[in-house]
């Protein structure tokens, strides 16, 4: 009978948990605000890159915050500022490379100066230009011909920048020849192995140009252009007889696009093809292609350039048969644009990057801006 009680006195006593769950639950969520607290102190951040002006500096030495596009960029004594192409300055264009914070401003690790800020001129309001196809004279070599433009730029009565342009095919490879305005020296064309050769003058200080001539200003009241060899002339024509054109718009007299596919059926861009007062374009817009490469364009396969990709793998292009500053001569070769019916980008190697056939637009005049032309086929989408 002793052991009974004994045992009841050694029984362990049972816990009952249900009268501390308030003390658990608040640790638990005690130590969540501690996690959570810890994360906000560090947050993780992400990289990012920003390109654009910088709007204002904090000091000779330059560690501090900067402004960029409206960004706060700050450096610190270890980011890397590269002023190779300019020294950094308010108006500057700038590459920052970096961690964005929650707070959208960006830690920079590497800052390079793209440009530096130069006279920023009124945009015009008024352009006037002039297209003057250039005829062989009967000492020319067989099928050499080229075209002179001018381009006057006005603010109100005012000219505020003047071009000319000139170019020639099919003239003897690897020569020079003299070109003449008026009886005015121009300046000289050098050809190439294929006897092309440029010629871009402006009044402005743009690069790839040479100064114009002060003797060929005002360029509206110019007549006769010349492309001699020495003393004789090669290639010849009167502005008289040129296409003039001022603020119009004229219509497009032919259009089509053509949806660069990739095999995996991807659309990777657009094509555009068009004639407009017998000026022949192409224009070429793809994404997704590899980066820092060099694309052959083909048009039914007739090789129409090469372009190369950007670091995204972006490719943007315009071959022209008047080609304009930033355009690529468009191969008289390839000619007609409305006889087109294929499009190709090929890598190096040969392999088709994207392909697409050009579908004419049926009422090309009424189809007046580039967007206008996406609503056919939609974005550029992956």
């Amino acid at each position: 009978m002793l052991l009974v009680p004994a045992f009841l006195r050694c029984r362990p006593v049972r816990r009952s948990y249900g009268r501390h769950w308030p003390f658990i639950v608040a640790m638990v969520l005690f130590l969540l605000s501690l996690a959570i607290g810890a994360l906000a102190l560090k947050p993780p951040q992400r990289e990012g890159k920003l390109v654009g002006r910088v709007e204002s500096l904090p000091g000779a030495d330059l560690v501090g915050d900067w402004k960029v596009a409206g960004v706060v960029v700050h450096v610190t004594a270890e980011t890397e500022i590269d002023q190779e192409h300019g020294a950094v300055q308010v108006g500057a264009v700038v590459k920052v490379e970096g961690s964005f914070r929650p707070d959208g401003s960006l830690d920079a690790r590497k800052v390079e100066v793209l440009a530096n800020p130069g006279p920023v001129p009124q945009p015009a309001d008024t352009k006037v230009f002039a297209v003057l196809k250039l005829h062989p004279t009967t000492q020319a070599p067989a099928g050499a011909e080229g075209v002179a433009i001018i381009r006057v730029f006005k603010l109100g009565d005012t000219v505020v920048r003047e071009d000319f342009k000139l170019g020639v095919e099919h003239l003897l490879p690897q020569h020079v020849y003299d070109v003449y305005v008026d009886g005015v020296h121009a300046g000289a064309v050098a050809t190439n192995a294929e006897g092309e050769g440029h010629l871009f003058l402006s009044s402005a200080a743009l690069p790839a140009t040479e100064p114009l001539p002060p003797g060929l200003s005002p360029l509206l009241e110019r007549q006769q252009v010349e492309v001699r060899d020495g003393s004789t002339v090669m290639l010849t024509g009167n502005f008289a007889d040129a296409r003039w054109d001022g603020d119009g718009h004229p219509q497009r007299e032919y259009l089509a696009v053509a949806p660069l596919i990739s095999s995996q059926r991807v659309v990777l861009g657009l094509g555009v093809a068009e004639i407009k007062e017998g000026k022949q374009t192409l224009k070429l817009a793809a994404f997704f292609l590899p980066a820092l490469v060099p694309v052959t364009v083909v048009v039914d396969d007739q090789v129409v350039g090469t372009v190369p990709t950007q670091a995204n793998g972006y490719i943007h292009a315009t071959f022209s048969t008047q080609p304009e500053e930033g355009q690529l001569p468009l191969p008289f070769a390839a000619l007609p644009v409305s006889s087109w019916q294929k499009l190709e980008l090929r890598d190096a190697s040969g392999a088709v990057l994207a392909a697409g056939e050009f579908a004419a637009v049926l009422h090309p005049g009424t189809v007046t801006a580039p967007g206008q032309v996406r609503r056919y086929l939609g974005r550029p989408r992956r």
